[in-house]
Protein backbone atom coordinates (compact mmCIF):
# COMPACT_ATOMS: atom_id res chain seq x y z
CA UNK A 1 0.00 0.00 0.00
CA UNK A 2 1.65 3.12 -1.05
CA UNK A 3 0.13 5.03 1.97
CA UNK A 4 1.89 2.64 4.40
CA UNK A 5 5.29 3.09 2.57
CA UNK A 6 4.78 7.45 2.51
CA UNK A 7 4.37 7.27 -1.57
CA UNK A 8 0.90 8.58 -1.08
CA UNK A 9 0.11 11.20 1.48
CA UNK A 10 -3.55 9.16 2.76
CA UNK A 11 -2.81 8.38 6.56
CA UNK A 12 -3.84 4.76 6.89
CA UNK A 13 -5.32 3.82 10.08
CA UNK A 14 -6.25 -0.37 11.31
CA UNK A 15 -9.74 -0.78 12.82
CA UNK A 16 -9.67 -2.93 15.67
CA UNK A 17 -12.79 -4.46 17.73
CA UNK A 18 -11.90 -5.59 20.83
CA UNK A 19 -7.92 -6.25 19.75
CA UNK A 20 -9.10 -7.93 16.38
CA UNK A 21 -8.02 -6.22 13.30
CA UNK A 22 -11.00 -6.00 11.27
CA UNK A 23 -10.36 -3.55 8.57
CA UNK A 24 -8.86 -0.33 7.69
CA UNK A 25 -9.45 3.35 7.44
CA UNK A 26 -7.80 5.86 5.51
CA UNK A 27 -8.04 9.78 5.47
CA UNK A 28 -6.42 12.68 3.40
CA UNK A 29 -6.66 16.44 2.14
CA UNK A 30 -8.80 16.52 -0.95
CA UNK A 31 -5.93 19.28 -2.44
CA UNK A 32 -3.57 16.49 -2.28
CA UNK A 33 -5.01 14.96 -5.40
CA UNK A 34 -5.40 18.35 -7.61
CA UNK A 35 -7.29 16.19 -10.50
CA UNK A 36 -9.81 14.98 -8.34
CA UNK A 37 -10.67 17.58 -6.34
CA UNK A 38 -11.23 19.45 -9.74
CA UNK A 39 -13.67 16.87 -11.07
CA UNK A 40 -15.54 17.06 -7.38
CA UNK A 41 -15.17 21.09 -7.84
CA UNK A 42 -16.50 21.78 -4.05
CA UNK A 43 -16.78 24.87 -2.68
CA UNK A 44 -14.39 24.56 -0.44
CA UNK A 45 -11.48 22.73 1.13
CA UNK A 46 -12.14 19.11 2.42
CA UNK A 47 -11.04 16.20 3.41
CA UNK A 48 -11.78 12.85 2.41
CA UNK A 49 -12.24 9.24 3.89
CA UNK A 50 -12.41 5.02 2.92
CA UNK A 51 -13.71 2.57 5.01
CA UNK A 52 -13.22 -1.15 4.71
CA UNK A 53 -14.33 -3.67 6.85
CA UNK A 54 -13.08 -7.47 5.63
CA UNK A 55 -13.72 -9.64 8.48
CA UNK A 56 -16.66 -11.24 7.64
CA UNK A 57 -17.58 -11.89 11.47
CA UNK A 58 -18.31 -7.99 11.54
CA UNK A 59 -19.31 -7.08 8.25
CA UNK A 60 -23.46 -5.83 8.04
CA UNK A 61 -23.34 -5.53 11.81
CA UNK A 62 -23.96 -1.50 11.86
CA UNK A 63 -20.34 -1.08 13.32
CA UNK A 64 -19.24 0.80 10.37
CA UNK A 65 -21.25 4.13 11.79
CA UNK A 66 -20.29 4.08 14.64
CA UNK A 67 -16.19 3.63 13.58
CA UNK A 68 -16.84 6.75 10.83
CA UNK A 69 -18.27 8.93 13.51
CA UNK A 70 -15.81 8.40 16.37
CA UNK A 71 -12.96 8.72 13.66
CA UNK A 72 -14.45 12.10 11.86
CA UNK A 73 -14.24 13.78 15.25
CA UNK A 74 -11.06 12.34 16.77
CA UNK A 75 -9.02 12.00 13.65
CA UNK A 76 -10.92 13.66 10.83
CA UNK A 77 -11.70 17.30 11.70
CA UNK A 78 -8.63 17.83 14.12
CA UNK A 79 -6.02 16.56 11.91
CA UNK A 80 -6.85 18.77 8.75
CA UNK A 81 -8.50 21.45 10.24
CA UNK A 82 -11.17 21.65 7.75
CA UNK A 83 -15.15 21.92 8.08
CA UNK A 84 -16.20 19.30 5.50
CA UNK A 85 -15.22 15.44 4.89
CA UNK A 86 -16.63 13.64 1.88
CA UNK A 87 -16.71 10.05 0.91
CA UNK A 88 -17.15 8.67 -2.15
CA UNK A 89 -18.73 4.99 -3.04
CA UNK A 90 -19.43 3.50 -6.33
CA UNK A 91 -23.01 4.73 -7.35
CA UNK A 92 -24.18 1.36 -7.56
CA UNK A 93 -23.01 0.45 -3.87
CA UNK A 94 -26.20 0.90 -2.47
CA UNK A 95 -24.80 -1.01 0.79
CA UNK A 96 -22.05 2.04 1.37
CA UNK A 97 -24.45 4.76 0.33
CA UNK A 98 -26.72 3.57 3.23
CA UNK A 99 -24.42 3.04 5.92
CA UNK A 100 -22.62 6.69 5.00
CA UNK A 101 -25.83 8.08 4.92
CA UNK A 102 -26.71 6.59 8.62
CA UNK A 103 -22.88 8.26 9.69
CA UNK A 104 -24.76 11.44 8.73
CA UNK A 105 -23.48 11.74 5.53
CA UNK A 106 -25.59 13.40 2.73
CA UNK A 107 -25.61 13.20 -1.21
CA UNK A 108 -23.89 16.27 -3.02
CA UNK A 109 -23.76 14.75 -6.81
CA UNK A 110 -22.93 12.14 -8.86
CA UNK A 111 -19.86 12.50 -10.53
CA UNK A 112 -17.38 10.45 -12.90
CA UNK A 113 -14.52 8.99 -10.86
CA UNK A 114 -10.88 9.69 -12.20
CA UNK A 115 -9.59 6.85 -10.53
CA UNK A 116 -11.82 4.45 -11.60
CA UNK A 117 -11.16 5.15 -15.63
CA UNK A 118 -10.71 1.48 -16.79
CA UNK A 119 -14.17 0.64 -15.09
CA UNK A 120 -16.20 3.92 -16.22
CA UNK A 121 -17.34 4.29 -12.39
CA UNK A 122 -19.28 7.03 -11.06
CA UNK A 123 -18.42 8.14 -7.77
CA UNK A 124 -21.78 8.62 -5.66
CA UNK A 125 -20.45 12.04 -3.28
CA UNK A 126 -21.58 12.26 -0.41
CA UNK A 127 -20.30 15.02 2.85
CA UNK A 128 -20.59 15.44 6.20
CA UNK A 129 -19.42 19.02 7.91
CA UNK A 130 -18.29 19.73 11.22
CA UNK A 131 -21.34 21.83 12.70
CA UNK A 132 -23.58 18.77 11.68
CA UNK A 133 -21.21 15.95 13.44
CA UNK A 134 -21.13 18.16 16.59
CA UNK A 135 -24.93 18.50 17.00
CA UNK A 136 -24.83 14.70 17.13
CA UNK A 137 -24.81 13.08 20.55
CA UNK A 138 -21.38 11.57 20.64
CA UNK A 139 -21.04 7.83 20.80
Amino acid sequence: MTCVTGEDPAACYVILCQGTPIGMLQSYKLSDYPAVEADYDLEEEAAGIDIFIGEEDYVYRGLGSTIIRKFLREIVFPRYDVDLCIIDPNSQNQAAIKAYGKSGFKHVKTVWNRQNREENEYAYLMSINRVALARETPE
